[in-house]
């Protein structure tokens, strides 16, 4: 990967949890250079030493990826952590408490280095639909 010519842009995260290297950098290209979101960044949360990549819109809406390998072991704890650590960030980020104007993604980054994103929160919600099976 270091050999990649967009590596230098979040090298000095993946330095900090090289552990974590490859999804963080799968992630990275995929939200700045196929989704193309705009102010894209890497971060490292304080505390849990696991990095996110973020993207800020214009309207100041700031989103939060927490890559993660498809076949990590994890629990509603530590997932909850990263969403804790994601909010504080993104208060820093913005200069301000603004809820509404932030979403934390978990990235799920499989072996043929396939995304794929899941919304997290705090709390059970009503989904936006519910299609019942016939």
């Amino acid at each position: 990967m270091d050999a990649h010519p967009k590596f230098h842009e979040v090298s000095d995260v993946c330095r900090q949890v090289p552990e974590r290297t490859r999804p963080l950098f799968q992630v990275y290209l995929d939200i700045k250079y196929v989704q193309m979101l705009k102010t894209v960044k890497a971060f490292v949360l304080d505390g849990i030493r696991f990095p996110v990549v973020t993207a800020q819109s214009d309207s100041g809406e700031i989103q939060i990826f927490a890559p993660m390998f498809a076949d990590e072991n994890t629990d509603i704890d530590y997932i909850n952590a990263i969403l804790e650590k994601s909010l504080n960030l993104s208060t820093s980020i913005s200069g301000k408490c603004n809820r509404e104007k932030v979403s934390v993604h978990l990235a799920i980054v499989d072996s043929d280095s396939t995304v794929t994103y899941y919304s997290i929160d705090s709390g059970i919600h009503f989904p936006a639909a519910i299609i019942l099976a016939s």
